[in-house]
């Protein structure tokens, strides 16, 4: 049987492990586990699929957890039409917006606001249905042509808003990808762009972009710090909150709940959960403001993602299989069947895990196939494949 050609976690807990001079056995007394499961994660048996986990081993091997993730790389997977997503160009546009003065405007016939503000519109359409292939494709001359217009007085503050909309969609893409400096670099822009509009709640907005980059970086610290200043600045007005105030009061509350259970903290992570929970239900139903998708079903997602963090598999399938997630985009949705796959796979049920990895890349294949975790959990299956999970393994990457 062909085996995965990428290294798993585990396998690289194995290399950092004989790095230190340290046994299996001693390994284990250090993160509170059997010598046989430090054993089955170095082989690949089991995977290795919770932040709280990893970041405890690479607190006890002294290694930096992106090495032990492999994201030191980005993965280099076939798009959704069968082409790779290749961000090379998105690269120089991000430069050419952070460094104005040795990159001037273009002097050349300039698009309209309407016109821009539709092909933004398109891009955070791309971006929630995680066409990324499609997105990385129009980005670089969307920015362009923003920055075109941006030194103009008139609509400074409408053009400044779509920027850091644009922003936002490459901050999330790349971040997915695994770029992170490209995803630094697109949260710092759009923070800068929201500085420049009359919206306050826009800059509270773009902590959730820094957020993001700093839990793909292993950095739950400055994740977290940054999420409950941000709620204690959306905290003012709160009694008389608009629908968007509220989408990001819920959406930080929902950030920290995750950090919580990265640090296997259950009695924060509930108590975020809940303030989510009531943001919800005051929005009074699912809605799209500052682009978070906020409402009831991403709540109920989150609570999914929690458990299975806390490595409560059984809640975890019980709240998936009650979330109503349709009117979502469609990488919301991969993400769910991302986090259950995780859960049956702690369940050990790992037929179901693989068939909701297969629904996932079916809604989602440029999100799903570079996902750090939906590689491990195949890499680790493919000890027990069935032949869809070989062509499955092909299709990201991981053989």
């Amino acid at each position: 049987m062909d085996l995965p050609t990428e290294m798993t976690i585990g396998e690289r807990v194995a290399r950092a492990r004989i790095a230190r001079g340290i046994t299996q056995e001693t390994l284990a007394g250090l993160v509170g586990r059997s010598p046989g499961w430090v054993s089955k994660i170095e082989r690949g048996v089991l995977p290795l699929d919770r932040k709280s986990v990893v970041l405890k081993l690479a607190e006890v091997l002294d290694v930096d957890a992106v090495v032990l993730e492999g994201k030191s790389q980005a993965p280099h997977v076939p798009g959704e039409h069968g082409r790779a997503v290749v961000v090379g160009e998105l690269r120089q546009a991000l430069m050419r917006w952070a460094t104005p003065a040795i990159s001037p405007p273009s002097t050349g016939a300039r698009h309209t606001v309407e016109e821009l503000r539709r092909r933004v519109d398109t891009a955070n359409q791309l971006r929630q249905d995680a066409r990324f292939a499609d997105l990385a494709m129009s980005l670089p001359a969307l920015l362009d042509d923003l920055r075109d217009i941006a030194d103009i007085e008139s609509g400074q503050n409408t053009v400044q808003t779509m920027a850091a909309e644009a922003m936002h969609d490459a901050r999330s893409m790349t971040k997915k990808l695994g770029h992170l400096d490209l995803a630094w670099m697109s949260a710092e822009l759009a923070g800068q762009a929201a500085r420049k509009t009359d919206d306050p709640l826009l800059a509270a907005a773009n902590s959730w972009n820094h957020i993001e980059v700093y839990k793909s970086a292993n950095a739950p610290g400055p994740a977290r710090a940054l999420a409950l200043a941000t709620i204690e600045d959306l905290a003012e007005g709160l009694g008389s909150a608009t629908l968007g105030h509220l989408s990001l009061w819920g959406t930080m509350h929902l950030q920290a709940a995750l950090i919580a259970a990265y640090w296997s903290n259950r009695q924060d992570a509930a108590a975020h959960l809940r303030e989510a929970a009531d943001a919800a239900t005051r929005l009074g139903g699912d809605s799209n403001h500052y682009d978070t998708m906020f409402g009831t079903a991403n709540v109920a997602i989150h609570q999914v993602a929690v458990a299975v963090e806390l490595g409560d598999a059984k809640r975890a399938i019980s709240h998936a299989r009650q979330v109503g997630a349709s009117g979502l985009g469609r990488e919301r949705r991969a993400r769910l069947a991302i986090d259950l796959a995780r859960a049956f796979e702690h369940a050990r049920k790992h037929g179901e895990a693989l068939d909701s990895l297969l629904a996932a890349e079916k809604l989602a294949p440029d999100y799903v196939r570079p996902h750090p975790l939906v590689r491990e959990i195949v890499g680790a299956q493919l000890r027990r494949a069935r032949p869809e999970l070989r062509s499955l393994a092909k299709r990201i990457g991981v053989m």
